[in-house]
C-alpha cells in the first residue's frame, strides 16, 4: 500500500508499506482515512514500517520549485505582518498610548547627559569614549532612537532569517550594553576622583566624594514647643549694621543638619 502526500497537485512525499493485498469494496481514499487512526491504526504502522519511494528527477525539480515558491509567499506575508506591527508601534510612540513613556525615557536620558556634562566636564572634553556615549552614534538609547529604529524597520525589506528578529529585543539588548558601558566609565572617573588621580573643574565634586564636614544649621520644624528664652533687646539698628536674627518661636525645635562643603 502506498500513501502519497501532495500540495498544489505536486507530490511532496510518497511512502509504501509492504503487506498482504487488500480487496476494497469502497473508495481507497475513504478507507484509508477511516483506518488511519482507527483500530487498525495505519498511521502508526506507516511510521514504523514504511519506506520512502524514490522520486523521479522531474518530481525532484517540481518539489524544489514548489518549496522555493512557498517559502517566498510565507516570507512576504510574515514581512507584511511585521511592517504593520512596527508601524502601529511607531504611531503609538509618537501620538498614542506609548507617547508618555517615550517622553519619560527621553527626559531621563537628557537629565543624565546634563549631570555628566556638568559634573565631569573635563572628562567629557578629553575622553573620546565618554564623549561618544553622550553625543556620538554609541550614545544611550532615548525616545528618538527608539522611534527611529521602529520607523526604519517599517520600510526596510524583511527576508530570510530577518523574519525571526524581534526589534523590541534588539533595542533592549542595545540599551543594556550601552548602559553597562556608560556606568563603567562613570564609575571609573568617580573612583579616580576619590583617589585623587583625576581632578574636575568643579571643586565641590571632589569634596563631595572625599569628605563630609559637619556644620551647624538651624532648621525650624513642627514639634514639641521648647521654652522660649527671653529675647535680648536689640536697639534700633544704625545704618550699616546687620539686623539680628530673631529667636525661635515657641512652636519650633532646633535640629542640626550636616552640610556638604562647597
Amino acid at each position: 500500500m502506498t500513501v502519497d502526500v501532495s500540495f498544489e497537485n505536486i507530490s511532496i512525499d510518497r511512502r509504501s508499506i509492504i503487506g498482504d493485498d487488500l480487496e476494497l469494496e469502497e473508495d481507497p481514499q475513504t478507507v484509508t482515512i477511516d483506518r488511519w487512526t482507527g483500530p487498525e491504526n495505519w498511521k502508526a504502522k506507516f511510521e514504523a514500517e514504511s519506506v520512502p519511494n524514490m522520486p523521479s528527477p522531474q518530481e525532484v525539480a517540481m518539489r524544489t520549485e514548489l518549496l522555493n515558491a512557498t517559502t517566498t509567499k510565507l516570507e512576504t506575508q510574515l514581512a507584511a505582518y511585521q511592517h504593520e506591527l512596527y508601524g502601529r508601534v511607531t504611531n503609538e510612540l509618537t501620538n498614542g498610548a506609548l507617547h508618555a513613556v517615550a517622553v519619560e525615557a527621553g527626559g531621563a536620558k537628557a537629565l543624565l547627559d546634563s549631570f555628566v556634562t556638568l559634573g565631569l566636564s573635563r572628562a567629557v572634553d578629553n575622553d573620546d569614549f565618554i564623549h561618544a556615549m553622550l553625543y556620538g552614534n554609541q550614545q544611550l538609547i532615548g525616545d528618538s532612537q527608539i522611534v527611529q529604529s521602529y520607523a526604519l524597520s517599517t520600510t526596510q525589506p524583511i527576508t530570510g532569517a530577518n523574519i525571526m528578529i524581534n526589534q523590541r529585543l534588539v533595542i533592549g539588548q542595545k540599551v543594556d550594553q550601552r548602559k553597562a558601558a556608560f556606568a563603567g566609565l562613570i564609575n571609573h572617573y568617580l573612583d579616580a576622583i576619590t583617589t585623587k588621580t583625576h581632578v574636575e573643574d568643579l571643586d565641590y565634586i571632589a569634596n563631595a566624594r572625599r569628605e563630609l564636614d559637619l556644620t551647624v544649621r538651624i532648621a525650624q520644624v513642627e514639634g514639641q514647643p521648647l521654652s522660649t528664652p527671653s529675647p535680648t533687646p536689640s536697639p534700633t539698628p544704625d545704618a550699616g549694621q546687620p539686623t539680628p536674627t530673631p529667636a525661635p518661636s515657641a512652636d519650633t525645635n532646633q535640629v542640626y543638619l550636616p552640610l556638604v562643603e562647597r
